[in-house]
Formats: structure tokens, C-alpha cells, sequence
């Protein structure tokens, strides 16, 4: 494909999924307080104050892990579902994933591909679950259900999360749509992670167009 014909191709405009109840906004490029502050006052109001200390630090955590990730063009999100304070998952999501031959997985398959390969970090090991592939009246999407294995270099302390990463190629598009669920420990956010991830990709819309940006 030609740079013209790429160039063409319309991008990801919006998109609109329908998710569980008690998900908040997630901003990193403001400060972590007073939002994480007023969020756990307005969650745990009725609730003691250990329990709202708690949930404070804990969006405060979430909120300086999704900083760290440094990305401009992410969006994020973080539940807490009403009546129940406490932080079951979090949700990242970059609308706006070239795929240019400059990028090593600008396909699918190329994709699906490197999903296959546990990534590791200091004090980090992947263990990959589960890697599948699946079309949508959108278009293609590719998964991986992983577990997450954390130990504190300076601690020790150990804890497993639960992770699924998801690449969505609509049909015709110049981009891909990237999203991952995280949950803060095994089994978080209710059994079957997977299945519900996958029941709210079947409510995925995607709104495509020119790009903005190209005159």
C-alpha cells in the first residue's frame, strides 16, 4: 500500500462501549488529590473512615500507575461500583493505534503474534492464560487473558492481577483501537474477567472518518 493509500483511509473518530456499572474517569495529567480525595468521600461517604482512607489511596495508586504510562493519547478509567468501595478494575484504552509499516505489528497477525510473548519487567513476570482472535460487525479483534505476578524488590511482598489486553482492527481503518483490564488482584472484578471483557466488546462501536489533522 502506497503512502496516498494509506493516507486515505479514514481514522477511529469515537467509539462507545457499554461496561459494568462504577466506572469513573481517570485524568493523570491532573493532580491525584482532590480527586481521589472527594471521589472516596462520595463512594465511601457512609462507611468508616479506614474504609475511606482505603479507597483514597488506593485511586490515588491507580491513578500514579496510569501517569507512569506517559501516553498522551491513552484514556482511563477506574471502577469502583456503588455500595461496594473498593477498586475492582481499570481500564486503559488509545483509540488512535497507527498502523503504519513502520510499526512491527500493524496487523493483526503481527499482533495476535506478539500477544503470544509473556512481557516481564523488574519485579514483574507474565504468565499468558489464554491468546484468541475473534471478528465483531466492526472488524477483527485479538486477545490475551494473562496473570500478572508482582513482588516488591524492596518488601518482598507478592501479589497476582489479572489482565486482559485487547488489539481491535476495524474493517478499512488506518488505526487500531488498544485496550487492556487490569484488576488489582485475582478474581477482583467477579469471575470471568474474559467473558465479561468479551460481552462488552459486542457492544463496541467504532465511528470512523477523515483525519482531522490531514487537510
Amino acid at each position: 500500500m502506497s503512502f496516498a493509500e494509506y493516507s486515505a483511509l479514514p481514522v477511529i473518530l469515537d467509539i462507545d462501549m457499554k461496561l459494568q456499572d462504577g466506572w469513573r474517569q481517570v485524568v493523570p495529567g491532573k493532580p491525584a488529590q482532590p480527586w481521589a480525595r472527594q471521589l472516596a468521600k462520595q463512594l465511601a461517604g457512609r462507611h468508616s473512615r479506614a474504609v475511606r482512607a482505603g479507597l483514597e489511596a488506593d485511586l490515588v495508586r491507580v491513578h500514579e500507575d496510569f501517569a507512569a504510562l506517559d501516553d498522551p493519547y491513552g484514556r482511563f478509567a477506574v471502577r469502583v461500583p456503588d455500595g461496594d468501595p473498593r477498586v475492582r478494575c481499570m481500564l486503559f484504552y488509545r483509540p488512535n493505534f497507527a498502523l503504519d509499516e513502520s510499526s512491527p505489528l500493524y496487523t493483526i497477525d503481527a499482533y495476535e503474534k506478539d500477544l503470544r510473548v509473556p512481557d516481564s519487567e523488574p519485579g514483574a513476570s507474565v504468565d499468558v492464560v489464554k491468546v484468541w482472535r475473534e471478528s465483531l460487525p466492526l472488524g477483527e479483534y485479538t486477545g490475551q487473558y494473562s496473570i500478572v505476578h508482582y513482588q516488591d524488590l524492596q518488601t518482598g511482598d507478592r501479589h497476582d492481577e489479572e489482565r486482559v489486553a485487547i488489539g481491535v482492527f476495524p474493517t478499512g481503518a488506518s488505526q487500531a483501537l488498544e485496550i487492556a483490564f487490569t484488576t488489582p488482584e485475582v478474581g477482583a472484578n467477579g469471575d470471568g474477567l474474559v467473558d465479561l471483557v468479551r460481552a462488552s466488546l459486542q457492544t463496541l462501536t467504532v465511528t470512523l472518518g477523515p483525519d482531522p489533522g490531514v487537510s
